[in-house]
């Protein structure tokens, strides 16, 4: 399992060695990818948050 981790790490930095040498530029189709990553990741902070609201505010009791 160990093994399998370290060559996940050893592909994931060769995959950024590989496109911090890339001098071209992103392309429109990378800006899109970082956009839905970026979007998705404040979707998940929101839906977290508001979860949270949610339970909070239904633990309140107006008696």
């Amino acid at each position: 399992m160990i093994d399998n981790a370290k060559q996940m790490i050893n592909t994931v930095k060769s995959c950024v060695q590989s496109a911090a040498a890339d001098r071209k530029g992103a392309t429109a189709i990378e800006y899109a990818l970082i956009a839905a990553a970026a979007a998705a990741v404040i979707l998940v902070g929101f839906r977290a948050f508001f979860d949270r609201i949610i339970a909070f505010l239904g633990g309140i009791s107006f008696v």
